[in-house]
């Protein structure tokens, strides 16, 4: 009744996270026949579901690296610049602030990505 490609589609939205009620609406399809398919089809949207996560996961991973390495070249670049200074200078001061600020924040990059290496761990 309905061709492969449609049926592509409620795969890969079902995968996503979309209700069966939205799905209805965008494939124009009846909510009964997407019931049927999801139990009929619910390893594969299990399997694509964990696909979709792991890329999410992967996502995060990157920006959170990309963010750690950005604020490692700003720490080295101020540390740097208070290794030519003396204590004389009161710009000196916002250096060593700046220099505590970035180390905060290399603190809450590293902790926020603890619990996703954890849950990943734990699922190897």
């Amino acid at each position: 009744m309905y061709d492969a490609d449609t049926k592509n589609q409620f795969l890969e939205l079902r995968a996503k996270g979309w209700s069966l009620g939205r799905i209805a609406e965008r494939l124009k399809v009846a909510q009964r026949t997407l019931v049927d398919w999801n139990r009929q089809e619910h390893e594969q949207i299990r399997t694509l579901r964990a696909i979709e996560f792991e890329g999410l996961q992967e996502k995060i991973l990157a920006t959170r690296e990309q963010e750690l390495t950005r604020l490692k070249l700003e720490l080295d670049r101020l540390e740097t610049e208070l290794d030519k200074r003396t204590v004389e200078f009161v710009s000196t001061e916002n250096l060593y602030r700046l220099s505590a600020l970035l180390r905060g924040e290399i603190r809450k990059v590293c902790q926020a990505s603890r619990p996703v290496e954890d849950s990943m761990t734990a699922k190897e």
